[in-house]
């Protein structure tokens, strides 16, 4: 980028139905701007919290984004993971990694074009905080994967 500023954007990449509504804003800001957000988006993802309600969980993927951005199950407990895309025409995976690095994967689910749905088992995993995220929209459908 050669201007700071706001800008108006759309996907350029024709990648399936409704590409027409693939629309974003581009914030274009100074590495220090941008390093000072980087910091506060990773300090508030490790703050997000919640507590297990069982071993199934639902996730819904929409307009884009999934319906929760933290999610929580017992440890060393084999979980279900039920996915609806309501997306039409766009493809998601639900995948937990060690943390937002993506440097160890636990779960990864195959792509599902919408709107479709399906249940995955997961085995347990150990207690601890977690990642989770579409791997085709990377962290902006993204949260905390809870284990207690």
């Amino acid at each position: 980028p050669t201007e700071l500023g706001t800008f108006s954007s759309q996907c350029a990449e024709f990648c399936g139905l409704w590409h027409s509504r693939m629309t974003f804003t581009v914030k274009v800001v100074t590495p220090i701007d941008y390093l000072a957000w980087v910091k506060r988006t990773r300090k508030a993802a490790l703050s997000i919290t919640c507590n297990p309600t069982g071993t199934t969980l639902s996730l819904v993927a929409q307009n884009i984004s999934w319906n929760a951005n933290c999610l929580a199950v017992p440890g060393n407990t084999p979980f279900t993971v039920n996915v609806t895309n309501k997306d039409s025409g766009i493809p998601h995976n639900f995948a937990i990694y060690y943390s937002f690095f993506q440097n160890k994967k636990f779960f990864v689910s195959p792509k599902l074009t919408g709107p479709t749905g399906a249940s995955f088992d997961v085995s347990g995993l150990k207690p601890r905080r977690y990642y989770f995220q579409c791997d085709v929209h990377g962290p902006s459908m993204s949260g905390a994967f809870i284990v207690k």
